[in-house]
């Protein structure tokens, strides 16, 4: 059936000079086209209707509004799109392979089928869905992010720096994870899911635990009577480095199976001193991270760029303006760092930045360099 049609009138000869088909789909919901396609004449038209709707009937659509009105529009509501197309159209009657045309204004209505029409599966009424919105700002919002958030609907505040995500900020974050994994897997990257509770032990045993476990949640039994010992059983995980080089170091036992890249999109626990700015500086968090791993440091360079390079596709398929910028890797450790930046009146940090060039520098960085 078709989900979504907009297109221009009949000339005077009874040809259709231009179709466009935004979105069609079958009976099931599943896209079939999506695009636009160039016909002419009236056989044209039938061919592109019995091709994707067939002659068993029109399956039951989503009402779509946004179709252009023409000012010979005659006004009638059309079941499926609203407002229709002027001009010389015509009937389009589910069930038949027949086009009937009219010599007078009319529009394109698909008719409707027997019980009414029905959104989609995916669609809910406004009714039917969860959108909680605002008039005022929290006092607690600071800046423009985090006030359009709450007064919006997408987040609530748990506690400082804990926030719940809403069912329309959910599907906001959906779409992004989604962009992310798609260039991620463009770039070679493998999937995979770890824990969020980590050993302690294995912590312990690398070269980051003093400075780590500054930022990391302990993790012991909540049970009444139990004794707090002095070191931690478990920990929440602000990163994945201690967890996946030993599963990597025990399956692959070759050089000949590298280089391979994985990485995952899952939640991080770091214990800020002073979450603010809404989602920007929260205890709790949704990140991808990534490790790769390489026969020698030669690869590793080629892997840390292929992944610079997915980190800028991703910036770009959302419009935002991120610039790289050379940065000091910190406790998180390694010879190349770069942190992607996005311009702000509100921020952390300041960078050196040459529109020539496009070299970019954090503010700390450069000083420390020249000290």
């Amino acid at each position: 059936g078709v989900g979504n049609i907009t297109g221009d009138r009949f000339g005077d000869d009874g040809g259709f000079a231009r179709m466009r088909v935004g979105r069609t789909i079958n009976a099931h919901g599943n896209a079939l086209i999506t695009g636009g396609e160039e016909i002419a004449g009236l056989t044209a038209l039938l061919h592109i209707v019995e091709r994707f709707v067939g002659l068993v009937g029109l399956p039951v659509l989503k009402r779509d509004h946004g179709v252009a009105r023409h000012e010979q529009d005659d006004g009638e509501s059309d079941p499926f799109h609203g407002p229709g197309f002027g001009g010389r159209a015509g009937w389009l009657w589910h069930g038949e392979s027949r086009v009937t045309r009219r010599k007078e204004n009319a529009q394109i209505k698909l008719l409707r089928r027997a019980g009414g029409v029905s959104l989609h599966d995916s669609m809910k009424l406004w009714s039917q869905f969860f959108i909680p919105t605002l008039k005022e700002s929290p006092a607690d919002a600071e800046i423009a992010s985090h006030q359009l958030l709450m007064r919006a609907g997408l987040v609530r505040k748990l506690s400082g720096g804990l926030y719940t995500y809403l069912p329309l900020g959910q599907r906001v974050m959906r779409k992004i994870t989604e962009i992310c994994r798609e260039e991620m897997d463009r770039h070679g990257g493998i999937e995979l899911w770890m824990p969020h509770l980590h050993p302690a032990e294995n912590w312990q045993k690398g070269p980051r635990w003093n400075a780590t476990r500054e930022i990391m949640y302990r993790a012991d039994h909540a049970g009444s009577g139990q004794k707090l010992s002095d070191e931690p059983e478990f920990v929440l995980g602000p990163t994945h480095e201690e967890i996946v080089t030993p599963l990597i170091k025990n399956e692959l036992t070759s050089y000949r199976d590298l280089p391979k890249n994985f990485y995952q999109i899952a939640t991080k626990f770091r214990n800020e001193i002073r979450p603010r700015y809404g989602l920007m500086r929260a205890r709790e968090f949704v990140m991808m991270d990534a490790y790769s791993f390489d026969a020698d440091q030669a690869g590793a360079v080629v892997n840390y760029h292929k992944m610079k390079d997915a980190y800028t596709a991703f910036f770009k398929r959302l419009g935002i303006l991120a610039i790289p910028v050379e940065a000091d890797a910190g406790i998180m450790g390694g010879d190349y760092s770069h942190e992607f930046m996005v311009p702000a009146e509100i921020g952390d940090d300041d960078i050196i930045y040459c529109e020539e060039s496009g070299y970019a520098v954090a503010f700390v960085v450069r000083l420390c360099r020249h000290a």
